[in-house]
């Protein structure tokens, strides 16, 4: 089971779960900013569509002159970040994931 998480608790949660974090948005799913960065959120809502079906996708969009801006989204949520290049990529996109089911449970 997972425990619900409040869009305004994402960007502090993601914080420390990454040391190389460097921005965090939430959006609602129809791009609206629920908190965070609201210039990483439009790059974000520009970068990539909702995938088909509702599942949840996570992946690394593009590389940035920093590092990357990863998008995990579903129907109801999109979670931006931009990471240096000193992410552990691969534990972040199943961080995202996690945090993307647990506003899912709101």
């Amino acid at each position: 089971m997972t425990v619900p998480l409040a869009p305004a608790l994402v960007p502090a949660y993601l914080a420390v779960l990454s040391t190389d974090l460097q921005g965090c948005a939430v959006l609602d799913g129809d791009g609206t900013l629920l908190a965070g960065d609201a210039a990483l959120g439009l790059r974000g809502a520009a970068c990539a569509d909702a995938p088909d079906g509702g599942d949840a996708a996570v992946h690394a969009c593009r590389s940035t002159p920093a590092g990357w801006l990863m998008i995990a989204r579903s129907k109801r949520f999109a979670v931006v970040v931009e990471v240096g290049r000193l992410a552990l990529t691969t534990v972040l996109a199943q961080d995202l994931a996690r945090v993307l089911a647990a506003l899912d449970e709101r």
